[in-house]
């Protein structure tokens, strides 16, 4: 996965999981200043969200945090 992909993957789950307007536009700023470097964080902030996640989700969660925590 390389920084491309996994900015686009964080934004996808942020769009999809964090429900507070104003904590997703802040993540996503995040994203673009900072691309997978604050996957951990992301990551972290997706699943305290508890927003249950869809199998396919889970699969890309879990590729990110192998590769990027």
């Amino acid at each position: 996965m390389d920084e491309k992909e996994i900015s686009s993957n964080l934004k996808y789950l942020i769009n999809k999981y964090i429900i507070d307007k104003e904590y997703r536009k802040k993540l996503l700023d995040l994203v673009d200043e900072r691309g997978g470097s604050i996957a951990k964080g992301i990551l972290d902030d997706i699943n305290n969200s508890n927003v249950p996640f869809d199998d396919n989700d889970s699969n890309l969660i879990k590729n990110i945090a192998f590769y990027y925590t």
